[in-house]
């Protein structure tokens, strides 16, 4: 009688071995596919926002989280600058990465346009030591002071850097004195990016 109940019980801790391991690998299994899967949907998406927007298309620009850190000039992608007043406003956009300057681009509601295409350029480093001379990241975020509604035309201008991670940093400014929402070296990057810009363009 022992010997029977001892087989039983033998008999069901093996029983109960071979059902775990059976879970454990199905279970495994299950997490492999889940993941495949998740991979599969994130390549399929990879830079697109939770609209389905492509943050890497230069028209969506806008529409990119901000950058929480700081990164190096050197992973810049893409370069927007505006400066002026509603009435006449200058406005650059640069692709890094494509080495491709936009002609006549305009910020709207809806995002970046661009009414004349693109020209291929083959500095991409001058760019770069552009942002560097003028120590670009060191200036605030945002230098707006007055409330917008307390005039009703003034001046504004805006930078925005897209990294290669998709993030954008931010800097811009709106008032009714130049002087006052801006850099101290503002005018001087001004220049030295629209000039490069309008020497590719043939403006120059």
């Amino acid at each position: 009688m022992k010997r029977i109940f001892y087989f039983l019980v033998i008999f069901t801790v093996c029983l109960t071995v071979i059902g775990c391991q059976t879970s454990t690998k199905k279970n495994g299994d299950d997490d492999a596919d889940s993941q495949k899967i998740k991979d599969e949907v994130n390549d399929g998406n990879r830079g697109k926002d939770m609209n389905g927007i492509d943050i890497y298309e230069f028209a969506f620009i806008g529409k990119a989280p901000e950058a929480k850190e700081k990164h190096s000039l050197r992973k810049v992608i893409k370069v927007y600058f505006s400066d002026g007043s509603i009435s006449e406003m200058n406005e650059v956009a640069i692709d890094v990465a494509s080495k491709e300057i936009y002609k006549n681009p305009s910020m709207r509601n809806r995002g970046l346009r661009f009414n004349n295409g693109t020209i291929k350029f083959y500095e991409a480093e001058q760019v770069m030591e552009i942002l560097e001379k003028h120590e670009v990241q060191k200036w605030k975020r945002n230098y707006t002071f007055e409330d917008p509604t307390s005039y009703q035309d003034g001046y504004s201008c805006s930078l925005w850097l897209q990294y290669e991670d998709g993030t954008v940093q931010k800097y811009r400014g709106e008032g009714t004195d130049k002087d006052d929402i801006t850099p101290d070296n503002f005018d001087e990057f001004a220049a030295d990016l629209s000039n490069f810009v309008d020497e590719r363009l043939g403006e120059k």
